[in-house]
C-alpha cells in the first residue's frame, strides 16, 4: 500500500458540551500548478494518526510565506493551525483556521444536527473542503510604514511584526538608524491595530 508523505502532526484539543479531549492527526500537504494559468493550488489532507486512514482534504489553503523568510503559520494553545494572510502591499490581514474550515463544512442530512454543529467535531469523511470556509476575520491595515515587510509573529504577545529593513534568510541588513519597525495586534477585538510604541 502506498502511503502519503507526512508533512506534520497535530494535537487538537476540542471542548464543547458534547465532546472533550485531544485528538491526534497527521497532515500531508502538496501543491498543483495549472500549466495553462500558472496558478498554484495548495492541498492539505487530514489523516487519523492511529490508523493512517484518510479523513478529508482542504483545497486552496493560503500560502504561509515560509520560503526564505518568516512564517505566517502558527499553532495556538488549543492546537488549531492558523495562517495570517496578508493582502498586496499589506493592505489587509485575514485569519485562516484549519479547524474552523472543517467545522464550518457540516455534511449532514439532519437539519437539527447542522444547527448544533459547533457542539460536534465531525470531520466529513472523504470530503474535499474549499479553504474559503476557514476564514475567521479580515481587517484593513492602514498604519503599516511605507515599504515595510512582514518579519515574524510573536504569538505569545499576539503581535505581528513588520520592518522596513531588508532581510535575507532571516538576517536584517542595514543599520538601525535607517529602518522602522512596527507591530500590529492579533488580539481579539484589536486585530490590525498598531501597538503603541512599536514605530
Amino acid at each position: 500500500m502506498n502511503y502519503p508523505q507526512i508533512s506534520f502532526g497535530q494535537l487538537l484539543e476540542y471542548e464543547s458540551p458534547n465532546q472533550h479531549g485531544v485528538v491526534a492527526y497527521l497532515w500531508s500537504t502538496w501543491s498543483v500548478t495549472d500549466p495553462r494559468t500558472f496558478q498554484t493550488t495548495n492541498y492539505w489532507s487530514l489523516y487519523d494518526a492511529w490508523t493512517g486512514n484518510w479523513i478529508c482534504t482542504i483545497e486552496g489553503v493560503p500560502s504561509t510565506g515560509v520560503t526564505f523568510g518568516a512564517s505566517q503559520l502558527v499553532v495556538d494553545e488549543k492546537g488549531n493551525i492558523l495562517i495570517y494572510q496578508l493582502g498586496p502591499g499589506n493592505s489587509w490581514l485575514a485569519l485562516w483556521n484549519s479547524t474552523h474550515c472543517i467545522q464550518n463544512n457540516p455534511v449532514t442530512a439532519q437539519p437539527f444536527l447542522a444547527n448544533n454543529w459547533y457542539w460536534l467535531w465531525r470531520p466529513p469523511l472523504g470530503a474535499v473542503i474549499p479553504a474559503s470556509k476557514g476564514y475567521v476575520w479580515n481587517v484593513t491595515l492602514k498604519s503599516i510604514p511605507m515599504g515595510a515587510s512582514f518579519s515574524g509573529i510573536d504569538y505569545g504577545s499576539k503581535a505581528m511584526l513588520f520592518s522596513t529593513a531588508g532581510a535575507m534568510l532571516g538576517m536584517f541588513m542595514g543599520n538601525p538608524g535607517t529602518f522602522t519597525d512596527c507591530a500590529i495586534s492579533l488580539k481579539k477585538g484589536e486585530e490590525g491595530t498598531v501597538i503603541k510604541g512599536s514605530r
